[in-house]
């Protein structure tokens, strides 16, 4: 044993011994009231505490110098996680048989100590043959990627070298990887890295419930309509009971789900109108015999209820029947305001609005004069002729509505205008083509279905009421839809054969806060008056109704309320970046002005930050949601806390867990083998294998430095010290010294 002092040796033994001498004699005389052998005692103590931190400083140790050369090893990494224990390779477990397969190739190798053995699940483990017959598959987790890196981190500054790696598993990693460059290091260091896939697909056996929206928006006045999708995976036919309750475990309602396997299923639960504000609501199902996972037998869903009433804009160049039923349908609506505009000749126009006593004749104003006056609108409809309301200045004024106001314009019956209007073809979400004049039925498309307008609040793509409806004249061909816009209902041929199928009839296209959307159909109004089935006569007022709503949830800002809540995504992945992204009608002037966002989980704030400025009326804030689940953020006034309206939810998925799904997943270590430039094996070439990783005959130099281990870092010496110095507290205690 040598020493390696941390400064000068001989600055440092004076200091130690001047130390050490000043303590003693502190003790000595800190205990002068106390008997001789107290005393004596404590200062031995006292000293031989210091005389240690003084040999500590010393720095005692060795200088370790690495080989001149060696051989490099390889590695097998065996999955440990609970999932390998599925028997399925040869009517064995996938642990039993790689486990022993491994270890007969091992003991046949000329130089079995050139092989290291390691298994994993959530962390990396060396292991040897006696304890790898021992061990059990039972880890929760499966890290793929983590333990990878662990051994490449175990072994970079080592004298030892890595030759190759080979990974057995079945593929399914299941916590987040921290990082996700295995391939490129291994690549970058020359290290051989192999796979070899265990096991093959197994059928789930699950019962899913999945709330389709995170949050609904609803308006006081309507009944509001939750979404639901189930899904039965391998159970056989089933009848379940689908609970809907309070956050104080209240039912509000139970209703039977005749479920076939395999199916899913999109339900609609609806609830009478809610009272203004947020409620959080649990959805449920019982748990089934054999199931995979009781994880998604639960969902929770909130409904954001507003009360102030839309305002509807109609301008009509060109009154018709289909007109006429809209603005009656729209006022007899509690929630919503409309007033209409319709051209009786050239320069005389009548307005009414919601109350018939208010309608008027005018002639100099059948457009909104203003941005502020066209903005207070939530929905402005078109319906033909409305080149004789639009200048050059009223076009540019709709189209700062949509874009900076958030505003919705709906096109209700096709081609608003008879030839061309460019500068309005900009903010229209189609190109037209020539009349058509056909009579079409109806169907949602998978894009209305996924975007909630169809499935959730108006009937679904196989629900059997759309061959029923009567047929609606599409009048113009759509030669093209334009970029990011989505079709929502499309034609089939209608009831005598006539008209193509697939032609877009109504379209959404976002257009910098607003919403475009066209309704290329006329005729509509017959579904109110369809003999001999009510369920149509009503579905003609829903389809508007509920159309306007969804229109009115889709654009950036709701009725009412001058700040917009949304977060990116609304369902986020473990470990995923979360944000919100909030948006003003106005510019903010002040920065203390500015809202706040609060997150709540379980009805409860856990985080109040302020956004970031990110551009023009936009404000930003990355949200950190540790723990899966649901969280509510709520946008408040800076100074009272008081909210503002906007609301959003977001989910934070928990990691798939180890039994969730069973199923081998030769995919994933088939693209980290690709990566790498390695090769995939099967278990029949587990020889091959292990060749393939296994160093030839070459050594290689070391380059390392000799090293200084330390002869104090024990823990021990620390126990001792402790030992000491309590020793002398405690006499020091009994004695009355302290």
């Amino acid at each position: 044993m040598t020493f390696n002092p941390l400064f000068r040796a001989d600055y440092l033994l004076f200091w130690a011994l001047v130390v050490i001498a000043l303590g003693a004699a502190l003790a000595w005389f800190g205990a002068r009231r106390s008997t001789r052998p107290v005393r004596l005692a404590v200062t031995l103590l006292r000293t031989a505490a210091l005389a240690i931190l003084a040999a500590i400083a010393l720095n005692p140790g060795r200088w370790v110098s690495p080989p001149a050369e060696g051989r490099p090893f390889a590695a097998v990494l065996l999955d440990q996680s609970a999932s390998m224990a599925t028997p399925d390779v040869d009517g064995t477990s996938r642990w039993n048989a790689a486990r022993d397969r491994l270890l007969a190739a091992r003991d046949a190798l000329p130089d079995p100590d050139l092989l290291r053995l390691y298994t994993f699940a959530d962390t990396l483990r060396e292991t040897d043959p006696a304890e790898l017959r021992a061990l059990a598959p039972d880890g929760d987790h499966t890290d793929l990627h983590g333990a990878g890196q662990a051994l490449l981190n175990r072994f970079a500054s080592r004298e030892t070298r890595l030759s190759g790696i080979l990974l057995l598993s079945d593929g399914r990693q299941t916590l987040p990887p921290v990082r996700s460059d295995l391939a490129d290091r291994a690549r970058a260091a020359g290290i051989s890295l192999a796979v070899l896939p265990l096991g093959g697909p197994v059928p789930r056996r699950d019962l899913e419930l999945r709330a389709v929206r995170r949050m609904t928006i609803a308006f006081g006045n309507q009944d509001v309509r939750l979404p639901i999708r189930l899904r039965n995976q391998g159970l056989g036919d089933i009848r379940i009971p689908l609970v809907l309750s309070d956050t104080e475990d209240e039912t509000l309602q139970e209703i039977p789900v005749d479920l076939p396997d395999p199916s899913e299923k999109l339900l609609t639960l609806h609830l009478p109108a809610r009272k203004p504000g947020f409620e959080r609501f649990h959805l449920a199902v019982p748990a089934q015999d054999g199931e995979s996972s009781l994880a998604n037998n639960a969902d929770e869903a909130g409904i954001a209820t507003i009360d102030t009433p839309m305002r509807v804009l109609l301008l009509e160049g060109s009154p018709h029947w289909d007109s006429k039923f809209l603005v009656q349908l729209v006022r007899r609506q509690e929630g919503m305001d409309i007033a209409s505009i319709y051209r009786l000749a050239p320069d005389r126009f009548l307005r009414i609005d919601t109350r018939a006593a208010d309608a008027r004749s005018v002639s100099d104003q059948p457009f909104p004069a203003s941005y502020e006056e066209l903005a207070a609108y939530d929905l402005v409809i078109v319906g033909k002729g409305i080149e004789y309301f639009l200048t050059p200045e009223r076009t540019a004024l709709l189209q700062r509505y949509l874009s900076e106001a958030g505003g919705c314009v709906l096109f209700s019956r096709g081609k608003p205008y008879d030839g061309a209007l460019p500068d309005l073809a900009t903010i229209e979400p189609v190109t037209w083509g020539g009349a058509l004049g056909s009579r079409v039925g109806m169907r949602p498309t998978p894009a209305g279905e996924e975007d909630g307008l169809f499935g959730a609040m108006l009937p679904g793509l196989d629900n059997p009421v759309w061959p029923l409806l009567p047929d609606a004249a599409c009048s113009h061909r759509i030669a093209a839809v334009h970029g990011l816009a989505r079709v929502l209902l499309e034609t089939t041929p209608g009831r005598e054969g006539t008209g193509a199928p697939g032609l877009p009839l109504v379209v959404a296209r976002r257009i910098g806060l607003g919403l475009s959307l066209v309704v290329n159909a006329d005729g509509l109004w017959h579904w109110g008056f369809f003999p001999g089935d009510e369920s149509i006569a009503e579905l003609y007022s829903q389809f508007w109704i509920q159309f306007f709503y969804w229109a009115a949830t889709h654009r950036e800002f709701l009725p009412g309320q001058e700040f917009s809540l949304r977060v990116d995504p609304q369902t986020a992945a473990p470990q995923a970046p979360v944000r919100a992204i909030v948006g003003a009608r106005r510019p903010v002037e002040r920065p203390e002005d500015m809202p706040v966002v609060q997150v709540l989980r379980d009805g409860l704030p856990i985080e109040t930050a302020t956004p970031v400025h990110d551009g023009r009326r936009r404000w930003t804030l990355g949200l950190a949601l540790p723990e899966p689940g649901l969280y509510t953020l709520e946008l408040r006034h800076p100074a009272t806390g008081v909210p503002l309206g906007p609301r959003a939810a977001v989910e934070r998925l928990a990691p798939p867990r180890e039994l969730d799904d069973v199923s081998a997943d030769p995919d994933t270590l088939a693209a980290l083998a690709n990566a790498a430039n390695g090769p995939v094996f099967s278990l029949e070439d587990l020889p091959a294998a292990l060749a393939a990783i296994l160093p030839g005959n070459e050594t290689f130099d070391s380059s390392e430095q000799a090293r200084w281990q330390t002869a104090w870092d024990r823990g021990a010496l620390l126990l001792l010290l402790f030992a000491l110095f309590g020793a002398e507290w405690t006499i020091r205690r009994r004695s009355g010294l302290l």
